[in-house]
């Protein structure tokens, strides 16, 4: 499919955007659209910020005319497919935490060569302008399956959570809430979030979702879905969780192992959410056997609770060295009794996890907003040792977690803001600091997730990010979004920000 040169690389008009991709015959995957027209469809005004699938339009020759007519109007922009692959120098771009202005050159897909002052004849050109260019984002930790529910619970269900991490069950609420989870309602929901979150730069998710006795297999396999859906365009993979518990849930143990069976790329588990210590045992055996049995590698929330004698942690990481899997275990909300002052403990866990290999998630949002919930003042910061973890060698790298569910009625897929909170909720200040928090949503959730030839060197997939600001301080402290959002080279969409002030010299009076 071959659709011309790109409008990307000429005047903008203000936002909002309509965005066109590929479909999947032509090699960049698909998204569906948020309206779904026909062959005849007019364009949806009321709505232009929205995502198109082109494989609905057909003919091809009837999608051209609507392409052109809905291009034609003021306020919107089309980006139009130009093929699998192409040959494009991004000039005068910063690297992060590196000094000059570089010029980044791409072919087939790749980065193939990091040059000063160097435009190849005969590519198209995208000027940064002096502004930062780093890899995609990534989500190590995102629930999608239950994202945009919190309008449907009052306030009992959101105290209903502080209850259940207390009871170890599930509440009333939020039952009622998973019994009405359809496969459609998860893929609607789980569109937008992925959506939102590629306009914030974020390429890679791992992507969380429930399998147990009240949701079944429907949220899982929506997640498959998505994946399909989404390929090209970003990268999923889907964790089997089982939310609600495994011991003395033959059924739960049986929907985690067909989830594995079927497709999941890894098997997750909640052993802190279990009776006792003994069960959260049994937990990990399970969750173990079924990753060992299927060839999938763990994710394990470990101690997201105040619990001071919840020690999971320390359990996964011993597991991870006996069952040998090495390098092949990520531990979320790492808590528990790593927030007591029992400094041996700590030292214990953070020696374990580094033999293991074992990575460290914190979502920062979702821990701050529940930790010391049954507390009063002083309440608890809510965050595992992050520094400790890092300055270490462990790798650490941070979540989105939730986004307006039960659990965290905020959140938007922006891994920038996730960096931001982190940064406030570690106290960092130094640019040491700044940097570990970069790589936590860069590089350090790459290494988690295995994607293949991840970053900015020679040989790497172009899944890049164009900022306007020059420095990776300036996109924290602006919580900016990325200007260009790149795909194997391939433009995908760009945001723009305009501010006018119409009495400008009255602000200096």
């Amino acid at each position: 499919m071959q659709w011309g040169t790109p409008t990307i690389f000429s005047s903008l008009p203000p936002p909002p955007y309509v965005c066109m991709y590929p479909s999947a015959s032509g090699g960049l995957g698909s998204l569906s659209a948020t309206t779904h027209p026909t062959a005849h469809a007019q364009p949806d005004h009321s709505n232009p910020e929205i995502y198109i699938n082109l494989s609905i339009l057909e003919p091809l020759t009837t999608a051209q005319t609507w392409v052109t007519g809905l291009a034609q109007r003021e306020n919107i922009i089309i980006f139009e497919p130009i093929g699998l692959i192409m040959n494009l120098t991004i000039k005068n771009a910063r690297i992060p935490f590196t000094s000059g202005v570089w010029d980044i050159c791409i072919e087939g897909g790749h980065i193939a060569n990091i040059v000063s002052s160097e435009v190849r004849g005969g590519s198209d050109v995208l000027d940064a302008r002096g502004g930062i260019v780093c890899p995609g984002f990534v989500d190590s930790h995102i629930h999608l399956d239950k994202a945009y529910t919190a309008n449907s619970l009052d306030e009992a269900g959101f105290e209903g959570v502080a209850e259940a991490r207390d009871t170890q069950g599930i509440t009333p609420s939020l039952r009622s809430l998973k019994e009405a989870f359809s496969e459609g309602d998860v893929l609607d929901r789980g569109r937008r979030v992925l959506t939102e979150s590629l306009k914030h730069g974020t390429m890679a998710h791992r992507v969380f979702v429930d399998v147990d006795r009240i949701v079944g297999l429907k949220c899982f396999n929506a997640a498959l879905k998505l994946k399909r859906e989404f390929n090209g365009l970003m990268d999923l993979q889907i964790v089997a969780f089982p939310q609600e518990g495994l011991a003395g849930n033959p059924e739960n143990v049986e929907l985690l192992y067909k989830a594995a069976e079927l497709g999941a790329d890894v098997v997750g588990g909640i052993p802190w959410y279990e009776n006792t210590a003994e069960e959260g045992e049994r937990h990990l055996d399970e969750v173990f056997n079924a990753a060992k049995s299927f060839g999938k590698d763990v994710h394990i929330v470990a101690d997201d609770t105040d619990d001071p004698l919840s020690t999971n942690v320390l359990h996964v990481a011993s597991k991870c060295l006996r069952e040998g899997f090495k390098d092949r275990c990520a531990a979320s909300q790492c808590r528990g009794a790593l927030d007591s002052p029992n400094d041996a403990y700590v030292n214990r866990v953070i020696k374990l996890a580094k033999l293991a290999g074992l990575s460290v998630v914190e979502n920062p949002q979702t821990s701050l907003m529940l930790s010391g919930g049954g507390s009063t003042h002083p309440f608890k910061r809510g965050l595992t040792r992050v520094l400790e973890f890092a300055h270490a060698g462990v790798n650490v790298a941070a979540g989105q977690d939730d986004i307006q569910d039960a659990y965290y009625p905020y959140g938007r897929g922006s891994m920038v803001e996730v960096g931001f909170i982190m940064i406030h909720a570690a106290r960092i200040s130094t640019a040491r600091g700044l940097q570990l928090v970069y790589n936590m949503i860069t590089h350090n959730g790459a290494k988690i997730m295995k994607l293949k030839d991840y970053g900015l060197e020679n040989g790497c997939q172009a899944n890049l990010l164009v900022f306007e600001e020059k420095s990776v301080h300036e996109i924290f402290r602006n919580m900016a979004r990325p200007k260009h959002v790149l795909r194997l080279g391939v433009p995908l969409l760009t945001s723009t920000t305009k501010t006018r002030f119409h009495q400008p010299h009255n602000l200096a009076s």
